[in-house]
């Protein structure tokens, strides 16, 4: 089975409880393997991974 690349947004609806430079540091301790990029922008971080984590 080939690698099907993914890309995922993360976004907090309460940024007072989860603010976006936390939610950052929560997608780079998750996701440590297989990470092509994150991305952190004004309202989401983005990741992109190499792989997908789910079966096709």
């Amino acid at each position: 089975m080939a690698a099907t690349p993914i890309t995922l947004v993360l976004f907090s609806k309460d940024t007072t409880l989860l603010p976006i430079k936390s939610l950052y540091a929560v997608a780079e301790y998750l996701f440590q393997y297989g990470v092509k990029d994150i991305s952190q922008k004004v309202d989401k971080v983005i990741v992109n991974l190499t792989y997908s984590p789910w079966p096709l």
